[in-house]
């Protein structure tokens, strides 16, 4: 019903992402178990295609690139149209 609600909302969301992605530590120190979620996690991929771009010798690969802008465009074509309603409703 706010800004502050919809920030909340996303750090809810993407703290737990970040924290359970490989960012901060290498996939192969993980237990099996994380492995298999961190492997699946969007926020990975972004990573790896990151880390792909700005390095190129990460276990990254171009297919993650590809991956990372297009769940980017996805997220956002979906977001933005419904935030801009949302807001035109509320202030109408």
């Amino acid at each position: 019903s706010s800004a502050q609600a919809v920030t909340s909302f996303s750090v809810i969301i993407m703290f737990p992402l970040t924290y359970l992605s490989n960012a901060m530590v290498p996939t192969s120190t993980l237990p099996g178990w994380l492995k298999a979620f961190v492997r699946n996690n969007p926020i990975s991929h972004i990573v790896d295609g990151c880390r792909y771009l700005l390095d190129g010798t990460a276990t990254g690969s171009a297919e993650d690139v590809r991956t990372a802008i297009v769940g980017s465009l996805l997220v956002l074509a979906v977001m933005a149209p419904s935030t801009v309603i949302r807001y035109q409703r509320r202030n109408a």
